[in-house]
Order: structure tokens, then sequence, then C-alpha cells
């Protein structure tokens, strides 16, 4: 039993009720809170876990929930809250004290990997007690971070090597010495960057790459048990095959994501937008008004956290709108609640504080194929064009949207001016994308033709 966390837990005051003790529940509540507001990473949790800390199933847990919890908790170190490994039962030798002093001298190093932040989480592995020790760890999970948060507004040709060099770096540590705890913590990481770096292939167009990295995260998922990851795989390889246009396949991926997946997760949230813009292709209304009102339900009880950088696998509240106008209107819903999620998406990211440009482009895609199957082609011919910019951001998957418009512009209004002069940029961007021939679009919404 861990006494220490449970006597921590119930001296922590609820925040429903000042007269009652912290609820297991409501613990997991605020670490996953606190660990998406400062890791900028969702890492579900919920009271099973806690009453597994609590019995001392789990003796030492992630660095990411270990720095929630002494937040939380109001611990200053790990000890308080009776988290140690099996190293901690021993005595201490020589070379491990200087080893953590050594620790403490290089405390204040930069571990944000850019494309010299490598060079410092190895410098740390060396000073450390094992080859995986935990500021080793923390500093992995904070550069992974950073990462995702890179991939928002980086080009993925500039962002890739990075990506690479920071898996050759995890493969050298993963060949060294550690515990079976600090062993599944660095995996799970591995999994989550080659998920990153799969998505960055899929954008340079680098499918077998892609593939490779796709089934290394998902072995790394089942090795760890990490059900967010195994959904996140799953969800992201919906969007490639929806993107090639493999309907049937993009569906079947969205179907065994959601059993992955978490309910308080933020792949729970992509897979249900994904599966209803997926529907709405199929011309299965049901089904994709179904996924956008479970998509809205589940962000009412997922955490937030606010005014946070953009994250890749953080899906907020102006994604899930976005992802939902995508879908009512692919189903060519002409509604007034459909032009609401379009417009609002589009304001959300013309007006936020940080730019997010791809998102801001595919808002933006969305809205104008809106307002061309409403009649109103010169709006959507030059909101259209508005998502090319910036154009280093585009990517071979943002192209098959524009390739939607472009369809429904043409078969809609033939050679008119406004028409012909979207065409035209959607082919070059084409060029500038990449040196391959367009992706065709996909069939157009329903009443395109």
């Amino acid at each position: 039993m861990n006494q220490l966390f449970r006597q921590a837990r119930e001296r922590t005051r609820s925040p429903m009720d000042a007269d009652c003790a912290l609820s297991r529940r409501e613990l997991a509540e605020l670490v996953q809170g606190w660990i998406i507001e400062n890791r900028r990473r969702d890492t579900p949790i919920d009271e099973v876990h806690i009453g597994k800390i609590e019995r001392g199933e789990i003796r030492w847990p992630n660095a990411d929930y270990r720095a929630a919890f002494r937040a939380v908790l109001g611990a200053a170190a790990d000890s308080d809250l009776g988290f140690s490994t099996r190293r901690a039962h021993h005595t201490t030798s020589a070379s491990d004290s200087d080893a953590m002093r050594s620790l403490e001298i290089f405390a204040p190093l930069p571990v944000v990997v850019g494309l010299d932040g490598i060079e410092a989480i190895e410098l740390l592995q060396r000073v450390e007690a094992t080859d995986i020790g935990h500021r080793t760890l923390g500093a992995i999970a904070d550069s992974l971070g950073s990462l995702c948060r890179d991939y928002t507004h980086i080009a993925p040709a500039k962002l890739l090597p990075s990506l690479v060099a920071f898996q050759v770096l995890i493969g050298r540590l993963l060949d060294g010495r550690a515990t079976l705890a600090q062993r599944r913590e660095l995996v799970s990481q591995a999994g989550w960057l080659s998920l990153l770096t799969a998505t960055a292939d899929l954008d340079l167009g680098y499918s077998r790459a892609a593939d490779t990295n796709f089934e290394a995260a998902r072995t790394m998922a089942t090795e760890t048990d990490d059900l967010a990851l195994g959904a996140a795989v799953h969800e992201t390889q919906a969007w490639q095959a929806l993107s090639r246009g493999d309907l049937a396949m993009a569906a079947e991926h969205c179907h065994a994501g959601i059993a992955l997946a978490p309910r308080s997760s933020s792949a729970y949230l992509q897979l249900c937008t994904q599966l209803a813009r997926v529907s709405a292709k199929l011309g299965d209304a049901d089904t994709t008004y179904a996924q956008v009102d479970e998509a809205l339900t589940a962000l009412d009880r997922a955490p937030r956290a606010r005014g946070q950088a953009e994250h890749h696998f953080v899906c907020d509240e102006g994604r899930v709108i976005m992802h939902s106008a995508a879908a009512l209107v692919w189903l060519d819903d002409s509604s007034a609640i459909a032009a609401d999620y379009a417009r609002r998406a589009v304001a959300h990211y013309e007006t936020d504080t940080e730019p997010k440009v791809h998102h801001l482009a595919t808002a933006r895609m969305n809205l104008a194929l809106l307002l061309a199957g409403s009649g109103q082609p010169t709006e959507a011919a030059s909101i259209g064009a508005l998502a090319f910019e910036p154009s280093w951001r585009l990517c071979q998957t943002d192209l098959f949207l524009a390739g939607d418009l472009d369809h429904a512009l043409t078969g809609r209004y033939g050679n008119a001016h406004e028409v012909t002069e979207f065409h035209e940029h959607y082919l070059a961007m084409c060029a500038t994308v990449t040196t391959h021939a367009p992706t065709p679009a996909l069939p157009a919404p329903a009443g395109d033709g």
C-alpha cells in the first residue's frame, strides 16, 4: 500500500466541496488537465489508475504523471508521495551520488529539441546513474512536446530531419540500461515520435516510410498498453485513407480506433470527427450527425487547457468545430448550423494569437466548399485561394481538400472567370507541393454533380 500517496490525496480538498477530501476521480481529472496544460500532451488517466497507485500496484508512474501529482497534491518530491523504484531501496553508491550531483549541475541546460537540442539530452543521459534516468525521460517528453507544437507551423521537409535524428537518439537509449518502468515510458515516447514522423512522411508523399513508422507506433502502443497511442495511429491512418479516396479503409480505421480510445482522450475526439467526415463522403447522414453530436458531447467532458500553443495530438474546441463543419459541408448540409460552424472555425483561427496556418487553411477550404454549394462561386474561389497562403506549409494531404473545391467549382460553374483563376492556382500549388501529378479529388458531396 502507498499510504503517503493516499494521505496526500485525502489532505487535499475537493474543488467541488471544501469539506470533502479530493476523490480519486477528481484527482485523475486534475492530473490530466495539468499534463495537457503544462506538457502539451493528452495522457488519459482515471480513478482506476489512482487506485492502483494507492494499492502499490504502480510504484513509479511516468514522469508526466509524477510531475502532475506533485503539483496537484502540493508535494516537493516524489518520495513525499511514496513513489520509488527498486534502485531507491538500495544504498546509494558513491558513483550514483556523483551522477546525481552532475544532474544538479546540468539541470538548467535547455532540453528543447530543435535542430540542436538532441545534444543536451545525450549529455543528460551520460551523467545520470542509469542510461535512462528521470531527467533524461523528462527532457525527452518536453522535446517531443516541442516537436508536436513545431509541426503545426514548420514545413514538414524542414522538421523531418529533427524527427529522424530524435528517433536515432531514442534507439540508442533503448539499447542502454533501464528499469522496466523507465523502458516502458521510453517506448511509449518512441511510439508517439514514430506517429509524428509518419504524419510528416505522409505530408511529403513518403508513403512507404509512413507505413513503416505506423507499424512501429502500433507495435509500441501494444507493448506499452498505450490505448491513446494505438487509437491515434488508427486516426492518422483513417485520414491517410480518406485523403486517397479509400473510404472503406478509412471507416475501418475509425471504428477500430474508437474501440480502443479512452473516452476522455483527444484521440477519441479526433476519431469521432474523422468518422463523421468519412460517413459524409459515404452519404450516411445518420452516422455523420451522430458522430458530430458525440464529438461535441465528448468535448464538454474532456479536460481543457486554455492559452497553450497548438499541439498536433491535442484536439481542442477549434479543431472539433472545424472538422464538424467539414463533415456537414461534405454532406451537402445547407443548414444554418453548418454555415455557423464553418464561419466560426475560420474566425477562430484568423483571430488566434498564435498562427495555426494548417488549420486556418482547412477551415477556409471548408467554408469555400459551403459557399460553392450555395451558389456563391466568387466568394468561394476567393476564400479558397486564401487557403493557399502561406504556401510553404501546405502539403499533399491538404491538396485533396483543394481538389474537392476545384471539382465543385468547375462542375457547377464551368468556365466562369473566378473559377478558372482558382483552377489555375490549384494546379500551380500542386506543382509546388509535389513533383508528382496532383492527387485526383475525391467524389464531391452529393448534389455537386
